[in-house]
């Protein structure tokens, strides 16, 4: 079996290029992304984000802390069970 210096060469001096290849795309997503987070409208999202994150977070508690949405989720658990057991 003879070794191809030729093709060994090609091989090389292609994993070169895919390796050079790979450094530029990872440059150009980053600059992207820079350029992305760095607009007036990524502030803007990630503000009207964290506002629907804090009204969740509120929902949330004012769900549990009424009492008529309490008392018809406890209901609706009841009901679950019964349906449960009748089913096995």
């Amino acid at each position: 079996m003879s070794v191809d210096l030729a093709q060994l060469k090609r091989i090389r001096d292609l994993e070169k290029d895919t390796d050079q290849g790979s450094v530029a795309l990872k440059s150009i997503k980053e600059r992207r992304t820079d350029l992305i987070t760095a607009m007036d409208e990524f502030a803007e999202l990630e503000q009207a984000q964290a506002a629907v994150r804090a009204a969740s977070v509120r929902l949330k508690l004012a769900i549990r802390s009424n009492a008529e949405l309490t008392a018809l989720e406890e209901l609706r658990e009841d009901e679950a069970w019964h349906l449960h057991d009748l089913k096995h």
